[in-house]
């Protein structure tokens, strides 16, 4: 009886050690080691990517190691995550610039970018989201967007009422085109339709604007989680391509010039 007990109390041991192996396999399987040969192969374009370029006596690069696992577990099946040790793998890491560390890449579809936010699995999950979404999101209304934001957040805000003239407008073209370049470090949201007709009004009392400022057509603001907000003046004749000096600012230069300085 002693040693069937023994044989059991064995038996036990094993499975539970093969259990935390397994489950050792698929944590460590998560981030995956690149290396100068492996990396064109593994890093396919159509996937998105997160990559860490790192020093193994760096200390942040030790700090980042469990929260770039846990965000890797976190998001699996949307973003891959990948660790080059380049102090070995110096092919991957001339191809990148890679100058200090760590230094973050993401890679998507041929683009390379550096990643900006706080090296924590909040601030890694954040960029992530941020980087598979829609460049613009959708919301149904400014206190919808004051709503996500919460206390730390801000969000550059395009309303228009939805008709054909407001989304063909030279505005509303040069806000896709910024959210396009700018996305992984800001947020964009458009509200349109019978929300955004209502939302022009609420932007346009922001800050300098005004419901009297005789404006048609689609506005923009920026809006943080809180009561603060700021609406874009209107684009001058000289911006608008209809009228334009063919010298003068296009819209998406004066809106980026406008969102750079409130960022």
């Amino acid at each position: 009886e002693f040693e069937d007990r023994m044989a059991a109390s064995a038996a036990a041991r094993s499975a539970v050690c093969a259990l935390l192996m397994g489950l050792l396999a698929v944590g460590s399987a998560e981030v995956v080691d690149l290396t100068d040969e492996s990396f064109e192969s593994t890093v396919v374009a159509s996937d998105h990517w997160l990559i860490a370029f790192t020093a193994p006596w760096c200390g942040h690069c030790k700090k980042l190691k469990e929260p770039w696992a846990d965000t890797a577990a976190a998001l699996e099946g949307k973003m891959r995550f990948g660790v080059v040790d380049a102090t070995k793998h110096k092919k991957a890491s001339k191809r990148f610039l890679v100058k200090g560390f760590p230094t973050i890449k993401y890679l998507h579809d041929g683009q390379v970018r550096d990643f900006k936010g706080p090296r924590t699995r909040v601030g890694i999950e954040e960029y992530a989201t941020r980087v598979t979404s829609p460049h613009v999101s959708a919301a149904a209304s400014v206190a919808a967007v004051r709503a996500s934001l919460g206390t730390t957040g801000r969000a550059f805000v395009l309303a228009h009422s939805g008709s054909a003239g407001d989304a063909a407008h030279p505005l509303t073209k040069a806000f896709a085109e910024i959210a396009a370049e700018l996305h992984d470090e800001l947020r964009f949201v458009a509200i349109n339709g019978d929300s955004g007709a209502a939302a022009v009004d609420e932007l346009l009392a922001l800050g300098k604007g005004s419901v009297s400022d005789g404006r048609d057509g689609p506005v923009v603001a920026v809006l943080d989680g809180k009561r603060w907000g700021e609406a874009m003046p209107p684009l001058s004749p000289a911006a608008d391509p209809a009228t334009a000096d063919p010298a003068a600012p296009d819209p998406a230069s004066t809106l980026r010039a406008w969102v750079s300085e409130r960022s």
